[in-house]
């Protein structure tokens, strides 16, 4: 998975109850290009283990953040672009 390329934490780490600055970052940024590219919140509850209100809220938080905060935008721009180099590498 991209975002687990990009910040070098495994599922079970973003994906949990860990709650570093680095974790809780890759949750945001997988949450906000999920629902960019038309996943719904129960879906990425469904990926990622949590509620739906949860995910609600980062959502929101991720979308302020990336217009605001260099790092989470550079971080959202990173993992698109790891994720569109697997899809162009399992496509050749």
């Amino acid at each position: 998975m991209a975002v687990e390329v990009v910040f070098g934490l495994s599922r079970d780490k973003f994906c949990g109850a860990v709650k570093t600055a680095q974790a809780v970052m890759a949750k945001e940024v997988l949450i906000l290009i999920g629902r960019e590219v038309g996943a719904t919140i129960t879906e990425l509850s469904s990926i990622r283990g949590l509620d739906t209100s949860n995910v609600s809220r980062r959502c929101d938080a991720a979308e302020l953040k990336s217009d605001n905060d260099m790092k989470v935008a550079y971080a959202k721009t990173l993992v698109e672009k790891e994720y569109r180099a697997r899809i162009a590498e399992s496509h050749a």
